[in-house]
C-alpha cells in the first residue's frame, strides 16, 4: 500500500476540541470527499515556536511545531486575510500580525476575539522525519 493510501492514525483525543477537528476529517472521508496525504516539509526544517509557510497545490498553509506535535492551518486570517505564517505563536495560539486575531492551531478556531470565525486546519503526521499533511 502506498504511503498516501494509508489511513492516518488517530492523532487526537476524543471529546476535546482537537478530537472534534479529527471527527470532522473522518466525516469528510465518510462522505466520500477525496483527501490526499502530501509531503510538506522535513521535521528538521521546523523550529519550535516559529510558524513556517508551505504551499500545497497552490494553497498556502502555515505549519507550527508545539512541543512534539506539528499542526497545519490555512495561512490566511479569517478577519482581513493577514498572513498567519508571519504571526506570533504563544503556546497553541497563533496571532495574526495585522490585527492580532488569535487562532488555536490544533483546531483552527478563532479564540480572540472569539466571534466564531475559524481557519481550516489539517491533520498531520510525521513519518521518517517527514511532515505529511492531509488535504482535501
Amino acid at each position: 500500500m502506498a504511503v498516501h493510501e494509508r489511513p492516518l492514525p488517530r492523532l487526537c483525543p476524543q471529546g476535546s476540541d482537537v478530537g472534534r477537528a479529527c471527527e470532522r476529517d473522518s466525516a469528510s472521508r465518510r462522505r466520500g470527499e477525496p483527501v490526499s496525504l502530501v509531503n510538506v516539509a522535513r521535521l528538521d526544517d521546523l523550529r519550535a515556536g516559529q510558524p513556517k509557510l508551505v504551499e500545497v497545490g497552490g494553497a498556502r498553509l502555515v505549519l507550527v511545531c508545539v512541543k512534539d506535535e506539528v499542526y497545519a492551518c490555512d495561512d490566511v486570517c479569517a478577519h482581513q486575510g493577514g498572513p498567519l505564517s508571519q504571526g506570533k505563536l504563544s503556546g497553541v495560539r497563533l496571532a495574526c500580525p495585522w490585527h492580532g486575531w488569535m487562532y488555536d492551531v490544533r483546531t483552527g478556531e478563532c479564540v480572540m476575539p472569539g466571534r466564531g470565525n475559524r481557519v481550516a486546519s489539517y491533520a498531520t503526521r510525521i513519518e521518517g522525519g517527514t511532515v505529511w499533511v492531509q488535504v482535501p
